[in-house]
């Protein structure tokens, strides 16, 4: 019971394997044998009954060897070794050309191969394919049996050449070519260049092959090599199911080799067309009942479906689980997910309202702190007395002064360009303006000031630049001092009017003071030698600081000289020396010496040495110094042009003698202060010229 038990098992596991066998393989007629060896054969080949192939073309033939394999052949004597159906192609092994010698240099072994396919529908690859010549000394050339059209290659070598399957096989031990397209037939030969001489110890032999370049390997092929058994290369060949087109192929329905769900397309190498399965079809295209359809669902990695799949005739529906939507091959998104792409616009909607409100609000209350402070400073820097001050002089009848705003000082001074820049002194910059009227005025725009310099810098945003030393002197309620007199604080307007500026240090004094005792403040060149003593100011010191200032407006030259040998003199002592050895004129301007008579110049001179003397008791007033160049403008608009030299000193001499009564009137010629000047709207003083 056991032992027949045993055999009904062996039987049963026989039948399956033979119905396994039979179904295996789809790609056969029903009931023709699908393999032979190791090669799959399929429809259109076909062995053992014509019935299997598609005509006798395709028909091969299954021998069996010695050993009891079985080998597929190709025609006669070609055996072929891989079949496909998707490529169109059989692979088959074909043997080498070769000839050798032996050490007398005599040939001994040559063979040159010789093969054709017919007229039939197979041609060898040139696509595939690549002609090969192995030697020292080898010429080979392959061609159709007609030899209408082919291909050669020559090989040389003196020594030993390591042969790789990557070598390039540029010539030396190897050579390469292509082969023509469309060659249906083939032949081989080859022959020595030299009768193998130099080369036989490691080249007894030279081999020309036809081989698949995809299989090549030249490490297979070193140059010691020599005949073996089987010793072929794989050479590919390419076929159509018919050797004409698709449109007259289809025209004959009896005859079209395409089954159904197929299409007709046409070979690389134009010799007639294959058939293929339809997309979303698999099968053998070649066979009657054609390609079926692929069931998509059976294979989701090769067809993805992130939902419910449905297989179609030739394609797949996949549709999304309820509550959930997108396309289904691609991936499937919930009412979850869209909640959270939803809320995630949302929230960055937010955010960004968020932060834009933010800066609004930010911006908003560093404008209201910016305004605050403002009024913060405009208290703290004498706003408030500023506005009583223009409060009492409107009532006075004076000329009202007008406020800016820094947004009108901004753009009168094109933001403060330093092309603008007239001056630069210790309490601020000062830029030239133009204001939305047109007028020109000068804008000091001042430095951060601490407490203790707050009243001088009220004496500058409230004091009336337009005055001149003798109102601040004499006319003013309250004595003011300037204590900064110098050419670069007396500015000219466009019709050469003198304005005087930068009150930053200037103080006024009490009805019963003569002087003022600080320390020492002003600008070398310009300072009072007995307020540097004594650091006692008066009157006088501004009286002498404009001496200066006269000074320099008859020779050009600033305060402090520097010559060539950058020796650096006080303008002052100098002029003073020059005015004692009566060589005035050596000094003197050379635009002041040709616009105006030699003894307007002595006038003047006179005036600035009486301003300069260093006792500050013998200086005259600035009334007295006013007094006198006003009415020197006075009689020099009735001077004829041609009083003589005679008429000149007699009016020196009255000058001389004027400085002790204030009363006294003074006759001198003009002084022209205009021709020394340059003609912008608002400049400083002396345009000064290099030493």
């Amino acid at each position: 019971m056991r032992l027949q038990r045993w055999v009904f098992l062996l039987m049963m596991l026989l039948l399956v394997a033979a119905i396994t066998g039979a179904t295996a393989n789809p790609d056969v007629k029903d009931g023709c044998q699908e393999r032979c060896g190791d090669v799959i054969v399929p429809y259109p080949f076909g062995i053992g009954e014509q019935r299997c192939a598609m005509n006798e073309n395709f028909f091969l033939h299954c021998n069996s060897t010695d050993d009891g394999h079985h080998e597929l052949w190709f025609g006669e004597n070609i055996p072929a070794r891989n079949i496909s159906l998707l490529n169109g192609t059989v692979t088959v092994g074909i043997d080498p050309s070769l000839y050798c010698y032996n050490k007398s240099g005599r040939q001994s072994q040559l063979f040159n191969q010789s093969i054709s396919l017919g007229s039939g529908p197979f041609t060898f690859s040139d696509s595939r394919n690549m002609f090969t010549a192995v030697g020292c000394d080898t010429i080979a050339m392959v061609t159709n049996m007609d030899a209408t059209f082919g291909a050669a290659c020559l090989s040389l070598c003196t020594r030993n050449v390591t042969m790789s399957k990557n070598n390039s096989c540029s010539g030396s031990g190897c050579c390469q070519t292509s082969i023509p397209k469309g060659l249906k037939s083939l032949d081989i030969t080859i022959q020595s260049f030299n009768n193998h001489t130099d080369v036989f110890e490691f080249n007894p032999c030279g081999f020309a092959f036809l081989e698949d370049k995809d299989s090549l390997d030249l490490s297979d092929w070193p140059l010691s090599r020599t005949p073996k058994p089987n010793d072929t290369s794989n050479v590919v060949i390419e076929w159509v199911a018919q050797t004409e087109t698709c449109e007259k192929a289809q025209a004959n329905k009896s005859s079209y080799a395409c089954g159904i769900n197929t299409n007709c397309n046409y070979s690389d190498n134009g010799q007639g067309y294959r058939c293929a399965c339809n997309e979303g079809f698999e099968g053998n295209p070649y066979l009657e009942k054609g390609c079926q359809d692929i069931d998509e669902c059976r294979d989701g990695k090769r067809y993805p479906c992130h939902g419910k799949c449905h297989n179609t005739i030739g394609n797949y529906e996949c549709k999304c689980p309820l509550g959930m939507h997108g396309d289904g091959k691609r991936g499937c998104l919930g009412f979850r997910i869209i909640t959270i792409i939803i809320a995630a616009v949302v929230g960055v909607v937010g955010v960004l309202l968020l932060v834009s409100g933010s800066w609004w609000l930010y911006k908003t209350m560093e404008k209201r702190k910016s305004i605050k402070l403002k009024q913060k400073f405009f208290r703290q820097n004498g706003g408030l007395l500023l506005q009583q001050h223009l409060s009492s002089s409107d009532q006075g009848g004076i000329s009202k002064t007008k406020v800016f705003s820094s947004e009108e000082l901004e753009t009168a001074t094109d933001g403060f360009n330093v092309n603008r820049i007239l001056g630069q002194g210790g309490q601020g910059t000062v830029y030239k303006g133009m204001l939305a009227d047109g007028v020109i005025v000068a804008v000091k725009r001042s430095t951060m000031v601490g407490e203790e310099n707050l009243e001088g810098f009220i004496n500058e945003i409230a004091a009336e630049t337009a005055g001149a030393l003798c109102y601040l002197h004499s006319a003013a309620s309250i004595p003011i001092y300037h204590r900064d007199i110098k050419s670069t604080n007396i500015l000219l307007d466009h019709k050469y009017r003198a304005k005087i500026a930068d009150f930053g240090t200037s103080r006024s004094l009490s009805v019963y003071q003569t002087h003022l005792t600080t320390s020492v403040q002003g600008t070398y060149g310009y300072l009072d030698p007995e307020y540097f003593w004594s650091s006692q100011y008066t009157d006088k010191s501004d009286v002498y600081s404009f001496g200066v200032v006269l000074a320099e407006l008859l020779t050009g030259q600033k305060a402090i000289l520097t010559n060539e040998s950058q020796e650096r003199k006080n303008l002052a002592a100098h002029f003073v020396l020059l005015m004692e050895e009566n060589r005035i004129l050596d000094i003197v301007d050379a635009q002041i010496k040709e616009h105006c008579p030699k003894e307007d110049v002595i006038c003047v001179a006179n005036i600035a040495m009486r301003c300069l003397n260093l006792n500050g008791k013998k200086r005259p007033t600035m009334k007295q110094v006013t007094s006198e160049l006003e009415r020197i403008i006075q009689l020099s608009q009735k001077k004829n042009v041609q009083q003589n030299n005679e008429e000149a000193e007699s009016i020196t001499a009255e000058v001389v003698s004027a400085w002790d009564d204030a009363s006294t009137s003074i006759t001198c010629s003009s002084f022209q202060v205009d021709q020394a000047l340059s003609s912008s709207d608002v400049e400083p003083l002396v345009p000064f010229k290099t030493w």
